[in-house]
């Protein structure tokens, strides 16, 4: 676990429609509390917190439009440093709805860098 102590956390938290982030719906307050869980398991502190509202993932948009896109950017152009940051979400499907394919190829650069 040495290394990964290292890392930071960018935590991303996305829900399909603004509705699901009201302050009466749980996504956002469960998606962070879980978040928050996992990279406190791992030692990693959240630098970074960016989040999709009302931005559905069945189309793939997410992936290229929107805070997640922003972020898949920074990484691509060197802004961000892959060796000292991992992205956390509470579940793959926060990511994206897409076939395994489909994110295999989106994954595989990100984890090329």
């Amino acid at each position: 676990m040495g290394r990964d102590m290292d890392k930071k956390a960018i935590a991303v938290l996305r829900w399909s429609t603004l509705e699901q982030g009201n302050s009466d719906r749980s996504s956002e307050v469960r998606q962070d509390a879980n978040i928050s869980r996992m990279a406190s398991l791992h030692g990693w502190p959240i630098v970074e917190r960016h989040v999709d509202a009302g931005r559905s993932a069945f189309t793939g948009e997410n992936l290229v439009k929107g805070k997640l896109g922003e972020l898949t950017r920074r990484f691509h152009t060197g802004a961000l440093d892959p060796a000292s940051h991992v992205i956390v979400v509470e579940e793959l499907d926060r990511l994206s709805r897409q076939s395994p394919g489909v994110m295999t190829a989106w994954l595989t650069p990100l984890l090329n860098l």
